[in-house]
């Protein structure tokens, strides 16, 4: 194990495949996007920010892109969904959910398994849900340690699955191990792998740093044990609700400000502010996204016919609360350690245009799949290649009283929405050559079959 994660934090990972395969698969991408004979450190500079194709050049185009349809995902929060019931949300509930689903040709769930730094089946390797406030709605907590002790809602939920011919993926917060009576026990018992500010006084709570081996070994316990399940694949996610002031000043680990001093000769530590932010922040930031590179190709070596798909913001950054770290998805894709990327996943209702990009109002556009196409297609799968699965992640309502009242909230521009308009917007997506759009969260469906029909046929 050691070994592995060793291999991990070096410059050439473990990938899925041997080397001679890898070397192959890499010159075939770099021809795909029009690299070919460009070294990495150009490539990367060819792949950054937000571009568009030279003029004339068509998409990338998968084989059978004409013919297949872009597919409908379900994102459940389990937590969410037993909290927004009034009744248990046991396996009959469950039942239910996943028939529903069915009927209405939603192909794969993502199962939430964690509620912040607490896990929602029986782990062996985590911290199972068992003294967590009565958040939400009253007695929600002791809704859940019942379940809990009498079922394994994942065992559960994977069966379901199967029965009703889902694909089903557990979803899993890997910067987002909770506080207080939240926290998981791993964080509780090594606050040092915490995220550590520059001035070496203030860490982020649950937020995991990745370069430590200690931390890889353990999620990678948590990604064995889950693969165990009998899975689909999983979906490891990096939205986070721990918060910390000023994001960017975060991730000052030991491991990281090393790795500075060997590859810049400076002590990131010891500079100024100004100096920092100048001449040092967006190496030092580059440098911190070297941990989810080395932590996905393990998880990847561990992966077998699963699919391992990640959960992003849209951009090459991570953002706020853990700064501006680098999401180095083409290196991901050219190493195979993904096979999916489920972008926007850390936005909830204000979401500004791409800058740059031709279409200058977002929600004048999103209902044209052309828009879909130039956003994601022109972009993330010319940066990743088709290989990689490119899916949206649309945000529907809160299943809280004060949304309930106020009806749609639009995901774009914050303004409010009735179901049929956002109905307009599935369709849409369902035209373009998206792979997938997965809607959040089926608490916001609330078991309401008004709602499901409003939404999809």
């Amino acid at each position: 194990m050691k070994k592995q994660v060793r291999e991990a934090m070096s410059e050439y990972p473990i990938t899925r495949h041997d080397e001679c395969t890898h070397r192959t698969q890499r010159r075939e991408f770099l021809k795909s996007v029009g690299l070919q004979g460009v070294g990495l450190q150009g490539v990367g500079a060819s792949l950054s920010g937000w571009r568009q194709p030279a003029d004339g050049a068509a998409p990338p185009q998968r084989e059978g892109a004409g013919q297949r349809k872009t597919r409908i995902m379900m994102c459940v929060d389990y937590n969410d969904m037993v909290a927004s019931n009034e009744e248990l949300f046991d396996e009959e509930l469950i039942d239910r959910f996943f028939s529903l689903c069915a009927a209405k040709r939603i192909e794969r769930v993502y199962w939430r398994v964690s509620a912040t730094g607490n896990v929602l089946y029986q782990s062996q390797v985590r911290t199972v849900f068992c003294k967590g406030p009565t958040t939400w709605r009253k007695g929600h907590g002791a809704k859940l340690r019942q379940i809990l002790s009498r079922c394994d809602p994942l065992e559960v939920a994977v069966r379901l699955a199967r029965k009703h011919g889902l694909e089903i993926y557990p979803w899993v917060t890997i910067f987002d191990d909770g506080k207080e009576v939240m926290q998981s026990q791993f964080s509780r018992d090594h606050p040092q792998y915490l995220w550590l500010s520059r001035d070496q006084k203030t860490r982020i709570d649950g937020v995991l740093c990745y370069f430590y081996p200690e931390v890889i070994s353990h999620r990678l316990a948590q990604v064995r044990e889950l693969l165990a399940y009998g899975v689909d694949g999983l979906l490891l996610s990096t939205r986070s609700h721990s918060r910390g002031d000023g994001g960017n000043q975060y991730g000052f680990n030991a491991p990281a400000v090393q790795r500075y001093r060997e590859r810049y000769g400076t002590d990131p530590l010891r500079v100024n502010e100004a100096e920092f932010q100048k001449h040092h922040s967006v190496r030092f930031h580059r440098i911190l996204g070297e941990q989810l590179t080395g932590f996905l190709s393990v998880v990847a070596a561990e992966m077998g016919k699963a699919k391992l798909q990640l959960a992003v913001p849209r951009g090459a950054t991570l953002g706020y609360p853990l700064g501006p770290m680098e999401l180095n998805y083409p290196l991901w894709a050219r190493r195979r350690l993904i096979d999916g990327l489920l972008v926007g996943a850390m936005e909830w209702i204000q979401v500004e245009p791409i800058p740059g990009f031709p279409y200058q109002s977002v929600a004048d556009s999103s209902r044209n799949p052309e828009f879909w196409n130039q956003w994601y297609i022109d972009h993330y799968q010319r940066a990743c290649g088709p290989q990689v699965e490119v899916a949206h992640w649309l945000r529907l309502w809160g299943w809280l009283g004060t949304y309930r009242t106020q009806g749609m909230l639009d995901p774009w521009v914050g303004t409010v929405k009735r179901p049929a308009e956002l109905r307009s917007l599935i369709d849409c997506l369902r035209q373009s050559r998206v792979d997938g759009v997965a809607l959040f969260e089926a608490a916001s469906l609330n078991f309401d079959k008004a709602l499901w029909d409003a939404l999809l046929a």
